[in-house]
């Protein structure tokens, strides 16, 4: 591989990285944006992120290439999961807000992706509101401070990859039952309701009474509480893509 200029080289190791990265990021690697915006961004961000980082080793034989472009790849395509676990979480905390308040068919399968409405609502206007606060440029950072924490050519250790997958899964569990904890308060208080009801008045059709109410009583909890949960899903992604230039191999 002589013949090959070492700028190409190196740039194509960028690209898989930054590629791989960039088709799991949320806004960037959703459906319903075209591969082909897909791949003009990825090369946009490949060619400034090759310029940030340090002197990249390249292989010399067809071998090695595919060595480096294996790893590259693993390696963006773990870093991609680990931003991308924040949107699953967030669709997490509608599904089961949603299923706790009886919301779970509120648009009888209308939307394109199989989650119910609640979580539908919620990922759409987190999308949304990252992209008007600048997730992309927090992206470019990250991903550039990575070949400091992931050096090119250099296989993470199973160590490390598992102690921070490990507590970034269990970040996003609490982060999707903190998010839907209100839903559930409200669901104990209705089910513990319709059961004194039903003590006190048997005969009084108490499921008729109660479904209407905490339709209600959710769709209000919806309205009064997305604003905040999708501000602070926003502050906690952002969070992650900032915090992780302090990240140092180990």
């Amino acid at each position: 591989m002589d013949h090959i200029d070492t700028a190409i080289l190196s740039f194509a190791l960028v690209f898989l990285r930054v590629g791989t990265f960039f088709a799991l990021l949320p806004t960037i690697g959703e459906q319903i944006l075209s591969t082909r915006v897909k791949l003009f961004v990825a090369l946009g961000v490949s060619s400034l992120v090759v310029f940030v980082t340090d002197a990249t080793p390249t292989p010399t034989t067809p071998l090695g290439f595919a060595h480096f472009a294996v790893i590259e790849g693993l390696v963006g395509l773990f870093l991609g999961l680990l931003v991308r676990l924040f949107l699953l979480g967030l669709q997490m905390a509608g599904s089961i807000a949603a299923q706790a308040t009886s919301l779970s068919q509120l648009l009888g399968g209308a939307t394109p992706d199989p989650i119910p409405a609640m979580g539908y609502i919620w990922v759409f206007a987190g999308l949304a509101l990252a992209s008007l606060l600048g997730l992309h440029g927090k992206a470019v950072t990250y991903i550039a401070a990575s070949y400091a924490v992931f050096p090119v050519g250099v296989m993470p250790e199973a160590r490390f990859v598992y102690a921070v997958g490990t507590d970034q899964v269990m970040s996003v569990f609490v982060m999707a039952m903190a998010f839907s904890a209100p839903f559930y308060a409200v669901s104990l208080l209705y089910n513990l309701t319709l059961g004194v009801l039903n003590r006190a008045m048997p005969q009084l059709m108490v499921a008729f009474v109660g479904a209407p109410l905490i339709t209600w009583a959710s769709l209000v909890l919806l309205l009064a509480g997305s604003a905040g949960v999708v501000s602070l899903w926003v502050d906690l992604l952002g969070a992650h893509l900032d915090s992780f230039k302090s990240v140092h191999h180990r």
